[in-house]
């Protein structure tokens, strides 16, 4: 009996955050440019390596398609910024570009916060 991978549900959480509170110095407001609990550079750049290490464990292996298709994959997220700028870095390096080069967009779903079970 042969095994084969058929499914593959990944959950993880959004990268580096600016504090809820506490920015008060012209450098931490500096540093976390896009306000209070928005995602870093930092968070944005662990989105990207976490989409590589996807792209690398799943498409590269064949799993996947290299192009993105919709009834393929389908990425969700909460509804917050936050999650759906890291969901949006992570599926952007898994699916980096089209046949003709343009950047893949990627559909991320979200359910209203009310019927969203993840958060």
């Amino acid at each position: 009996m042969s095994e084969e991978l058929v499914l593959v549900q990944t959950v993880f959480r959004h990268g580096d955050r600016a504090p809820i509170r506490g920015m008060t110095s012209a450098e931490s407001r500096a540093y976390f440019y896009r306000g209070k609990e928005h995602l870093t550079n930092k968070g944005l750049d662990q989105a990207h390596k976490l989409g590589l290490s996807l792209r690398r464990r799943y498409v590269e292996s064949g799993f996947l398609d290299a192009r993105y298709l919709p009834y393929e994959v389908e990425f969700r997220s909460s509804a917050s910024q936050r999650c759906l700028m890291t969901a949006s870095a992570t599926a952007s390096a898994m699916f980096n570009l089209t046949e003709e080069g343009h950047p893949t967009d990627v559909a991320i779903f979200t359910e209203p916060r009310e019927k969203d079970y993840v958060c």
